[in-house]
């Protein structure tokens, strides 16, 4: 068998190879990669995006090729951080490919990905429901970071398992095991979150006129969060702080609850008696009535009633280590573990806040839901502004 490489990119920095395989003695064999990617379709600008995060891939144009590249990599002593299947080749092809990564061990934690650009919301749902994949992205609206991070996350989840196999319904927040109880889970989520809102919509209402005339600036705080899976979404809350708040954060690394760091970086961050916070958002934080927003989250499906919390992206992307990667399997919440234990215990380190996301992640069911939800009310009032 011959491989022949028939064309590269014109950045000498930055290159991709398109293979085809006929007979024959010869061989090109690549250095040994670790973090190259490997995507199956023509697209020039997805492969310009995958170039930028990973410097160096495979792109060949069509299944055949890219099947016959797979089976000869592990001999090639090669293998991609993740294998992206475009969705314009159509249905049959991603399930050749599926097949053939599925029946080789060598493969077993590269996370295998749909690019779903050019499809529709209810042809993306299908794909999602098939349990095929590992994940789906969508390049042309990918943010390069967000990118990186949430395949870091996929990669050192499916590494994790060690050599049991990891179905895409795990990644995805959906294990087979645990159906029933996500759909007895979402049910809940919907009724509970549509009453609270109707129940509720005078007070948000006059919540949201008094953030607007207390300070300039909008009414909801609107942030990117990672829950389930590594799903990044808009979180809503209350504006509790003044405008750009987000800019002075590293002049308060000083009011930092969370002293601890993992591996030389500070996971949350919490500060007591924040300055940045208004008078307003002093009461609103006491009272948890800045959350109430979340309640849309809920509604959407972005978000359960109980959970583990949403981390800004920043924070999320320090816990994607094999250690802490499980807190990504429960659904990110409005209330939890943590909220109920900080009331009996307030200087919480960063690795007991992790070891309460865990454990509910791995422990959740809708009557240890209704018990969280009991002992909520009790911690709502807050000591400090934080």
């Amino acid at each position: 068998m011959k491989t022949q490489v028939l064309q590269t990119s014109k950045n000498t920095a930055r290159t991709y190879k398109h293979f085809q395989i006929s007979s024959g003695e010869e061989r090109f064999v690549p250095e040994p990669a670790t973090n190259e990617f490997f995507y199956v379709g023509s697209d020039k600008s997805k492969i310009d995006f995958l170039l930028a995060s990973f410097g160096t891939g495979y792109a060949p144009e069509n299944v055949s090729r890219a099947i016959s590249l797979l089976e000869r990599l592990p001999s090639l002593n090669s293998k991609p951080a993740l294998i992206v299947v475009d969705a314009c080749l159509g249905e049959q092809s991603i399930e050749r490919v599926f097949a053939c990564i599925s029946a080789n061990t060598y493969y077993r934690s590269v996370p295998l990905i749909l690019e779903a650009s050019e499809l529709n919301e209810g042809e993306v749902n299908r794909y999602r429901d098939a349990g095929l994949l590992d994940e789906i992205i969508f390049i042309k609206r990918e943010d390069a970071l967000n990118f990186q991070q949430k395949i870091n996350f996929l990669a050192r989840f499916k590494k994790s398992a060690g050599t049991a196999a990891v179905r895409p319904e795990v990644l995805a927040g959906r294990p087979k095991k645990w159906e029933q109880r996500a759909v007895t889970k979402r049910a809940f989520d919907i009724v509970f979150s549509l009453v609270a809102i109707v129940v509720l919509l005078p007070l948000l209402l006059l919540v949201a006129l008094l953030v607007k005339l207390a300070s300039r600036g909008p009414v909801l705080y609107i942030s990117k969060r990672a829950g389930r899976g590594y799903k990044v979404f808009n979180f809503f809350k209350f504006r509790t702080m003044i405008l750009h708040a987000d800019q002075n954060l590293e002049e308060l690394t000083h009011l930092n609850r969370y002293k601890s760091k993992l591996e030389g970086r500070t996971i949350f961050f919490k500060g007591d008696n924040d300055p940045r916070v208004t008078r307003l958002g002093m009461f609103l934080r006491r009272t948890s009535l800045d959350e109430l927003p979340q309640l849309f989250n809920v509604l959407m499906g972005d978000m359960s009633v109980v959970g583990n919390r949403p981390l800004p992206l920043t924070e999320a992307a320090s816990l994607t280590t094999d250690e802490w990667a499980a807190r990504f399997l429960a659904p990110a919440g409005m209330t939890g573990l943590w909220q109920i234990r900080r009331k009996f215990q307030d200087d919480m380190t960063v690795e007991q806040r992790i070891n309460l996301d865990i454990a509910y992640a791995h422990k959740y069911n809708f009557l240890y839901d209704l018990w969280i939800i009991a002992k909520t009310p009790s911690a709502l009032i807050q000591s400090s502004n934080s």
